[in-house]
């Protein structure tokens, strides 16, 4: 009739699971990490040029970008 702790627990965490506000947050804390990550080791400088240089290419950049 009554509903344990534990069962209880289980229901609440595959709610938060099913739920797109908590993908949605902890995507952008995982974006959020990742730029962190590249400003810290100065890698976001090579990604800079490397956009530069899809921009220089034109009408080709969408494709190469894709690829």
């Amino acid at each position: 009739m009554g509903l344990s702790i534990k069962r209880v627990k289980q229901k609440v965490f595959a709610y938060r699971i099913k739920s797109p506000l908590w993908a949605i947050a902890s995507s952008i804390l995982l974006v959020a990490a990742i730029l962190v990550v590249l400003i810290h080791y100065g890698v976001h400088e090579q990604v800079l040029q490397l956009l530069k240089w899809f921009e220089a290419q034109g009408a080709w950049a969408p494709l190469l970008f894709i690829l």
